[in-house]
C-alpha cells in the first residue's frame, strides 16, 4: 500500500507538535511530577539530576526542532516505504 507523502508528513508533524505542546504545558505546570514520569519512561536514567530550568525560548526552539526533524524523518520513511512497497509488495 503506497503512502501519500504529503498527507503522512502533515499528519505526523501535527501529531508530534500536539504531543510536544502537551508535554511543554505539563512540564511548566508540574515540573517535579513530569520529571518523575520521564524517569519511568527512560529506564535507568535519573533526569532529575539534570539541573535545567526550561525557558520559553527553549520551548519554542524545541518545538521547531521537533517539527523539522519529524518532517525530515517522515519524508525519509515515506520514501523508503514506497520504494520497498513498489519493489517487493503492493500492486
Amino acid at each position: 500500500m503506497k503512502i501519500n507523502p504529503k498527507q503522512f508528513v502533515i499528519t505526523l508533524s501535527t501529531f508530534i507538535g500536539v504531543i510536544y505542546v502537551i508535554c511543554a504545558i505539563l512540564i511548566t505546570l508540574a515540573p517535579v511530577t513530569s520529571m518523575k514520569v520521564a524517569n519511568l519512561i527512560f529506564h535507568g536514567m535519573d533526569l532529575t539530576k539534570i539541573p535545567k530550568e526550561i525557558s520559553f525560548p527553549d520551548i519554542i526552539y524545541g518545538f521547531i526542532v521537533s517539527i523539522i526533524s519529524t518532517i525530515i524523518f517522515s519524508m525519509i520513511f515515506v520514501y523508503l516505504w514506497n520504494y520497498f512497497d513498489q519493489k517487493y509488495g503492493g500492486k
